[in-house]
């Protein structure tokens, strides 16, 4: 009789952790680089929709920039309203600062994707990490058609932001719900931009004194190579990932209510840009 009910008890047992084994999703993996109780709302899918990132190459005493660059970078943003999120990175010897250009917008972060993409010629861009025409670097007359040639029929998937201002610092809470399966490991990267940070440039052949330069890089928080989503990289569809980030502002000469923080993933084998996402500072 012993025997039988020890039987009947590993059976149970057995059958308990093999329920417990599988977990339904969606569901939530939680890796924070700084501590947050913060509840992000329900996910409205219906909502989401494919948002593209385009990361203009710029430089204060580069002639045409403004005009090959700035210009055309604004009537796009018209054009696509907020499916298309800017990012605008100083680099190279047009960005070196000069008595009459003393302002030093250049970044670590900048170089790195200056030589990771092979930027040349200023001003272009990189359109959403994909090539054009065998080329990251794209010229203004081609960023619409550049854009265009990207599918957005559907988001694999949605990036949810809340930010939050304390104490000069800054904390960047993400959540990136995955709606479709992606075999490749996918890497979260979290960048600051600032609005209307008024320095000279160069326009032409005119120095302009009070240029307000738009969507300037300013910073990382997720390092210059970001973080992938999960230890090993791989994501599961409808499964949420969420992390959290620090950035202190002290010493520093950003104004909090110009600044933007942009998240976006992107996958590690191809760098394509998987999902986007811009938002305001709380």
């Amino acid at each position: 009789m012993m025997r039988i009910k020890f039987f009947f008890l590993t059976v149970l047992c057995a059958f308990i952790v093999m329920s417990c084994d599988k977990i339904e999703g969606p569901y939530i993996v939680q890796d924070n680089a700084v501590s947050t109780d913060v509840v992000f709302p329900t996910l409205d899918k219906s909502t989401v929709f494919q948002k593209f990132l385009i990361e203009e190459y710029t430089g204060t005493q580069c002639t045409n920039c403004p005009e090959q660059g700035h210009r055309p970078l604004a009537n796009l943003l018209v054009a696509y309203g907020d499916t298309l999120v800017p990012v605008c990175v100083h680099v190279g010897v047009y960005a070196v600062p000069t008595t009459n250009y003393p302002y030093d917008f250049r970044t670590e972060y900048g170089n790195k994707l200056k030589s990771d993409f092979s930027i040349g010629t200023l001003p272009c861009a990189v359109i959403h990490r994909t090539k054009y025409n065998g080329s990251y670097s794209v010229k203004s007359p081609e960023w619409n058609n550049a854009l265009a040639a990207l599918d957005r029929t559907s988001a694999p998937a949605a990036i949810q932001m809340i930010n939050t201002f304390k104490d000069n610092k800054l904390t960047v809470n993400t959540k990136t719900t995955m709606l479709s399966q992606i075999s490749d490991k996918l890497v979260l990267m979290v960048v600051l931009t600032e609005d209307n940070v008024v320095a000279p440039q160069l326009d032409g052949a005119d120095r302009v004194e009070d240029y307000r330069h738009q969507h300037v890089l300013r910073s990382t928080l997720t390092g210059n190579d970001g973080t992938a989503l999960t230890p090993s990289g791989v994501t599961e569809k409808d499964s949420a990932y969420v992390k959290s980030y620090l950035l202190d502002f002290a010493g520093k000469d950003w104004k909090k209510e110009n600044c933007k923080v942009v998240a976006f993933i992107y996958n590690a084998e191809t760098l394509e840009i998987v999902q986007v996402e811009s938002a305001a500072i709380e």
